[in-house]
């Protein structure tokens, strides 16, 4: 998985992301991969939107359900495991990263 600048960083020092994926994959193997680079949250989508859809959870430290502070949100939704990611978007910065998928 590759994540490669889309766009101006923004204020708050994030900037967008795409990411490029070298094979197609499920949430569920998504979220396996990109859980231990940080925290933040994942949404899915059915429509390529920048941060609209269903808010899955949040991720850290290899952990999904917490965030930054170890604050947890609740479980994290796996309904979404078994299917396709068509693509991927990402706003970050420092060791937040904010995943959009969507998905088929």
């Amino acid at each position: 998985m590759e994540f490669h600048q889309c766009g101006r960083m923004n204020s708050d020092c994030t900037t967008p992301y795409e990411v490029l994926m070298q094979r197609r994959c499920t949430v569920g193997e998504f979220v396996e991969e990109i859980k231990d680079i940080g925290w933040g949250q994942i949404r899915v989508d059915t429509m390529p939107f920048w941060f609209g859809g269903t808010l899955l959870g949040w991720y850290r430290d290899g952990e999904t359900g917490a965030d930054y502070n170890g604050k947890v949100y609740g479980e994290f939704d796996h309904s979404y495991d078994d299917r396709v990611v068509t693509s991927a978007h990402m706003v970050g910065g420092y060791s937040r990263y904010d995943f959009n998928l969507c998905i088929e």
